[in-house]
């Protein structure tokens, strides 16, 4: 039978913004994607109910921030296998710390979301219409299926 489950390999990337650097990333499982993906809709409720959310339905700037910060801080703490980055006086960062990933420096933080965002792409809207709608899609449900002619 086909293997179906997350593979357990690593990848290391030397980190350009930071010489001698290295990231060692797992990719999410699709459990952990569906945690990430309810993190965030969990920050936008909460941002509807502090009154953040604008005219248009949609969170203010904190609200959004919110959002992606939930979700970087989970990403960074379950996709980073290994590192060989320190702070100032020497410790390693612990990345399942948010205090640690939010004392990064920019630049360093913006080259690891960019490989954890790659190891871990969702699909693209083309390879989604290979396969069926998902049950929680609310334009799936309560639709009457035609047999093909």
């Amino acid at each position: 039978m086909p293997r179906a489950t997350v593979s357990v390999e690593t990848v290391r990337h030397d980190l350009k913004s930071c010489p001698d650097g290295f990231v060692e990333l797992k990719r999410l499982p699709f459990g952990g994607m569906l945690k990430r993906r309810d993190m965030s809709g969990r920050a936008y409720l909460r941002a509807q109910q502090n009154g953040q959310v604008q005219e248009d339905g949609m969170p203010d700037e904190i609200g959004m921030e919110l959002l992606q910060e939930a979700a970087r801080h989970y990403e960074f703490a379950n996709c980073i296998v290994d590192h060989n980055l320190e702070d100032e006086s020497g410790r390693k960062l612990d990345f399942s710390k948010p205090k640690d990933v939010d004392t990064l420096d920019p630049r360093i933080g913006q080259e690891i979301e960019g490989y954890i965002d790659t190891l871990n792409q969702e699909l693209t809207e083309e390879e989604e219409g290979n396969f069926p709608e998902s049950s929680t899609d609310s334009s799936s449900t309560n639709q009457e299926t035609t047999p093909p002619e």
